[in-house]
């Protein structure tokens, strides 16, 4: 006689081998597969509808989930929930890899614009950046004037641009305004220049 110790199964256990035995005593084989039969290369999925859903090799493993029958429409509802998280997410930082590039890009201006402040400053004379700032600030100023004093219309010169000769009085209408009465109706008060 052995001294060898038998154990009771866990009742679980137990459950699944009989659930097993049931599916394989009932089973049917599938013309499809589900994905684990698939990545393992077994030939067909046995299938049970009455006892599982489940084949009966993810039922022998203990696999809490088989796609044998499809998704079901929480497992759709997960994946899209799933799928639209990570399209924000990738939204998210593709913004902020925006937001990054546009920084770098003004850093990169604000840097050559205090470059070329710095090389006109040195080709001057000039060692003191506040010094510099009232120079340039000067001659914007006064870029500013000379623009505004070349760009500011002459009023004199706007009306001597009118041809006055291009209009042309029809001679009824002085006798009308010069006796206060209205031109009769259909008559054409204006002549145009021929």
């Amino acid at each position: 006689m052995t001294d060898r110790v038998t154990k009771n199964l866990h009742p679980k256990t137990k459950k699944r081998k009989s659930l097993f035995r049931s599916v394989v005593r009932n089973a049917v084989a599938m013309d499809k597969r589900c994905s684990y039969c698939v990545s393992r290369g077994h030939e067909e999925c046995l299938l049970s509808p009455s006892d599982s859903s489940r084949c009966a090799e993810c039922v022998r493993l203990n696999k809490s989930y088989c796609d044998i029958r499809g998704l079901s429409s929480e497992q759709l509802e997960r994946i899209a929930a799933h799928h639209f998280r990570l399209e924000d997410e990738l939204e998210a930082a593709e913004e902020e890899r925006r937001a990054a590039d546009a920084k770098v890009e003004r850093l990169r201006k604000e840097k050559k614009r205090w470059y070329e402040k710095m090389r006109r400053g040195i080709s001057r004379g000039i060692t003191d950046m506040e010094e510099l700032d009232r120079v340039e600030r000067e001659e914007r100023e006064a870029e500013a004037a000379r623009q505004a004093k070349t760009s500011m219309p002459n009023p004199a010169s706007s009306v001597d641009a009118v041809d006055w000769d291009a209009f042309v009085l029809d001679p009824s209408l002085s006798q009308i305004l010069g006796s206060g009465e209205s031109p009769p109706v259909g008559s054409s008060s204006v002549q145009g220049a021929r």
